[in-house]
């Protein structure tokens, strides 16, 4: 089975996010990948069984890039 993209639109106040586009940008991802992350994340911490992409997720987690351990020291 293919995976399709599809969109989805929220509704959140403007202040959080410019915050949250700030931070995103300030780990030089973009949001949008952010969210899928977090997205992810809740699904997996819920016990809902791993995807392929919920798999690689974990994998970056556990064996972060020299990019995301330097902002994560900064």
């Amino acid at each position: 089975m293919a995976n399709k993209e599809v969109q989805m639109s929220i509704k959140v106040e403007a202040d959080l996010k410019a915050q949250f586009t700030a931070a995103a940008a300030d780990s030089h991802r973009p949001y949008g990948q952010v969210i899928r992350d977090l997205m992810r994340l809740y699904i997996a911490s819920r016990g809902t069984p791993l995807t392929v992409d919920s798999v690689r997720l974990r994998e970056d987690i556990a064996q972060p890039s020299q990019q995301t351990r330097e902002s994560i020291s900064a």
